[in-house]
Protein backbone atom coordinates (compact mmCIF):
# COMPACT_ATOMS: atom_id res chain seq x y z
CA UNK A 1 0.00 0.00 0.00
CA UNK A 2 1.02 3.48 -1.42
CA UNK A 3 1.14 6.06 1.56
CA UNK A 4 -0.32 9.48 0.74
CA UNK A 5 -0.06 12.87 1.73
CA UNK A 6 -2.51 14.82 3.50
CA UNK A 7 -2.94 17.20 1.16
CA UNK A 8 -3.97 14.56 -1.51
CA UNK A 9 -6.62 13.24 0.72
CA UNK A 10 -7.79 16.20 2.62
CA UNK A 11 -11.24 17.80 0.64
CA UNK A 12 -11.51 20.78 3.13
CA UNK A 13 -8.70 23.02 2.88
CA UNK A 14 -7.73 23.20 6.73
CA UNK A 15 -4.83 19.94 6.87
CA UNK A 16 -1.96 21.27 5.13
CA UNK A 17 1.48 19.40 4.38
CA UNK A 18 3.77 19.00 6.81
CA UNK A 19 6.64 19.39 4.42
CA UNK A 20 4.83 22.88 3.86
CA UNK A 21 3.47 23.86 6.77
CA UNK A 22 2.81 27.64 5.86
CA UNK A 23 1.27 27.43 2.48
CA UNK A 24 -2.86 27.62 2.25
CA UNK A 25 -3.16 25.82 -1.32
CA UNK A 26 0.34 24.71 -2.48
CA UNK A 27 2.62 27.12 -4.60
CA UNK A 28 3.81 24.15 -6.51
CA UNK A 29 3.10 20.24 -7.16
CA UNK A 30 3.23 17.98 -3.81
CA UNK A 31 6.75 16.92 -3.52
CA UNK A 32 5.43 13.20 -2.41
CA UNK A 33 3.34 12.85 -6.20
CA UNK A 34 4.70 12.08 -9.46
CA UNK A 35 3.71 14.85 -11.42
CA UNK A 36 7.22 16.12 -11.71
CA UNK A 37 8.19 12.64 -13.30
CA UNK A 38 5.18 12.82 -15.93
CA UNK A 39 4.80 16.22 -16.30
CA UNK A 40 8.03 17.52 -17.68
CA UNK A 41 8.35 21.77 -18.51
CA UNK A 42 9.06 22.22 -22.18
CA UNK A 43 9.91 25.63 -23.43
CA UNK A 44 7.79 26.11 -26.40
CA UNK A 45 8.61 30.03 -26.55
CA UNK A 46 6.39 32.80 -28.03
CA UNK A 47 5.43 32.41 -31.67
CA UNK A 48 6.93 34.87 -34.33
CA UNK A 49 4.88 37.51 -35.41
CA UNK A 50 3.19 36.86 -39.13
CA UNK A 51 3.54 40.93 -39.36
CA UNK A 52 6.26 41.90 -41.92
CA UNK A 53 9.12 44.47 -40.27
CA UNK A 54 8.93 47.48 -41.83
CA UNK A 55 11.93 48.46 -43.74
CA UNK A 56 12.16 52.01 -44.76
CA UNK A 57 12.79 52.62 -48.75
CA UNK A 58 16.41 53.63 -48.98
CA UNK A 59 18.43 55.25 -52.24
CA UNK A 60 21.94 55.16 -52.62
CA UNK A 61 22.27 58.15 -55.10
CA UNK A 62 23.07 61.27 -53.56
CA UNK A 63 20.56 63.68 -53.14
CA UNK A 64 19.60 66.04 -56.39
CA UNK A 65 18.35 69.28 -55.95
CA UNK A 66 16.98 69.74 -59.13
CA UNK A 67 13.18 70.02 -58.80
CA UNK A 68 9.89 70.26 -61.07
CA UNK A 69 9.83 73.99 -60.08
CA UNK A 70 13.33 74.47 -60.90
CA UNK A 71 13.34 72.37 -63.97
CA UNK A 72 10.03 73.72 -65.49
CA UNK A 73 10.32 77.69 -65.01
CA UNK A 74 13.89 78.17 -66.28
CA UNK A 75 15.27 82.27 -65.91
CA UNK A 76 15.29 83.65 -68.80
CA UNK A 77 17.35 86.83 -70.19
CA UNK A 78 14.29 89.84 -69.54
CA UNK A 79 14.38 92.31 -71.95
CA UNK A 80 12.06 96.00 -71.29
CA UNK A 81 9.09 96.47 -74.19
CA UNK A 82 10.02 99.04 -76.58
CA UNK A 83 8.03 101.97 -75.47
CA UNK A 84 6.82 103.65 -79.01
CA UNK A 85 5.12 107.01 -78.77
CA UNK A 86 1.85 107.47 -80.32
CA UNK A 87 0.92 109.53 -83.22
CA UNK A 88 -0.09 112.92 -82.64
CA UNK A 89 -4.08 113.54 -83.32
CA UNK A 90 -5.00 116.28 -85.39
CA UNK A 91 -8.66 116.59 -85.49
CA UNK A 92 -10.12 116.79 -89.27
CA UNK A 93 -11.94 119.36 -90.10
CA UNK A 94 -15.21 119.69 -91.38
CA UNK A 95 -18.87 118.85 -90.09
CA UNK A 96 -19.93 115.73 -89.03
CA UNK A 97 -23.25 114.26 -90.83
CA UNK A 98 -25.56 113.43 -88.09
CA UNK A 99 -28.77 113.03 -89.70
CA UNK A 100 -29.84 108.74 -88.79
CA UNK A 101 -32.56 106.87 -90.40
CA UNK A 102 -34.31 107.07 -86.63
CA UNK A 103 -34.34 110.85 -86.92
CA UNK A 104 -34.83 111.26 -90.81
CA UNK A 105 -38.35 108.78 -90.24
CA UNK A 106 -39.63 109.60 -86.96
CA UNK A 107 -39.59 113.34 -87.43
CA UNK A 108 -41.03 115.38 -83.70
CA UNK A 109 -45.01 116.73 -84.15
CA UNK A 110 -46.57 119.11 -82.51
CA UNK A 111 -49.84 117.16 -80.93
CA UNK A 112 -52.46 118.66 -78.72
CA UNK A 113 -52.70 115.98 -75.59
CA UNK A 114 -56.06 113.94 -75.85
CA UNK A 115 -59.39 114.58 -73.88
CA UNK A 116 -60.79 112.71 -70.90
CA UNK A 117 -63.31 110.26 -72.44
CA UNK A 118 -66.21 111.32 -69.77
CA UNK A 119 -69.28 113.21 -71.24
CA UNK A 120 -70.17 116.22 -69.98
CA UNK A 121 -73.74 115.90 -69.97
CA UNK A 122 -73.77 113.67 -67.15
CA UNK A 123 -76.61 112.69 -65.73
CA UNK A 124 -77.06 114.12 -62.40
CA UNK A 125 -80.19 114.07 -60.19
CA UNK A 126 -82.13 117.38 -58.97
CA UNK A 127 -82.76 117.25 -55.52
CA UNK A 128 -82.74 114.72 -51.99
CA UNK A 129 -83.39 110.85 -51.60
CA UNK A 130 -86.24 110.57 -49.68
CA UNK A 131 -87.02 107.07 -48.82
CA UNK A 132 -85.28 103.67 -47.33
CA UNK A 133 -82.39 102.13 -48.70
CA UNK A 134 -82.34 98.29 -49.00
CA UNK A 135 -79.41 98.45 -46.82
CA UNK A 136 -81.36 100.12 -43.96
CA UNK A 137 -84.36 97.74 -44.35
CA UNK A 138 -82.48 94.59 -44.16
CA UNK A 139 -80.10 95.41 -41.69
CA UNK A 140 -81.23 97.47 -38.67
CA UNK A 141 -80.93 96.72 -34.99
CA UNK A 142 -82.96 94.00 -33.45
CA UNK A 143 -83.81 93.88 -29.65
CA UNK A 144 -82.16 90.48 -28.57
CA UNK A 145 -82.87 88.87 -25.28
CA UNK A 146 -79.99 88.73 -23.21
CA UNK A 147 -77.62 85.59 -23.64
CA UNK A 148 -78.37 83.39 -20.71
CA UNK A 149 -75.46 81.78 -19.35
CA UNK A 150 -74.22 78.18 -20.39
CA UNK A 151 -73.58 76.65 -16.78
CA UNK A 152 -75.88 76.78 -13.73
CA UNK A 153 -74.36 78.97 -11.04
CA UNK A 154 -76.07 77.09 -8.16
CA UNK A 155 -74.31 73.38 -9.07
CA UNK A 156 -72.09 73.05 -6.46
CA UNK A 157 -72.55 74.13 -3.03
CA UNK A 158 -69.78 73.03 -0.30
CA UNK A 159 -70.92 71.18 2.34
CA UNK A 160 -71.64 72.80 6.07
CA UNK A 161 -70.82 69.74 8.05
CA UNK A 162 -66.94 69.08 9.10
CA UNK A 163 -65.09 66.17 7.32
CA UNK A 164 -65.27 63.25 9.71
CA UNK A 165 -63.98 60.35 7.77
CA UNK A 166 -60.69 59.21 6.81
CA UNK A 167 -58.83 60.41 3.50
CA UNK A 168 -57.35 57.99 0.98
CA UNK A 169 -53.26 59.42 1.87
CA UNK A 170 -54.10 58.21 5.42
CA UNK A 171 -55.91 55.04 5.03
CA UNK A 172 -53.32 54.21 2.20
CA UNK A 173 -50.13 54.83 3.52
CA UNK A 174 -48.90 54.56 6.64
CA UNK A 175 -46.21 55.63 9.16
CA UNK A 176 -44.24 52.30 9.64
CA UNK A 177 -41.65 52.40 12.81
CA UNK A 178 -38.07 52.80 11.42
CA UNK A 179 -34.64 53.47 13.54
CA UNK A 180 -31.96 55.11 12.30
CA UNK A 181 -28.55 53.31 11.08
CA UNK A 182 -25.96 53.39 13.08
CA UNK A 183 -22.57 55.50 11.38
CA UNK A 184 -19.85 53.02 9.96
CA UNK A 185 -17.47 55.82 10.33
CA UNK A 186 -14.53 54.75 12.69
CA UNK A 187 -14.16 56.93 16.18
CA UNK A 188 -11.77 59.52 15.89
CA UNK A 189 -9.41 58.40 18.94
CA UNK A 190 -8.78 54.96 17.69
Amino acid sequence: MVKKCICQICVCGRHRCPHRPFTAKGSGPCAFSEYHDEYKKKNGGKLPSFKPTHQPIKNSDPMSDKTTQRVDFIKHPGMRPVFRQPEQYIKPGGDIDTMTSYKKDYVPKDVAPPKAFRRDDARKVQGRFEGDPTYRSDYRKWALPEKKLYHDPNLYKAPDAPFEGEPTYKSDYHKHPFSMRQSLRPDEGL
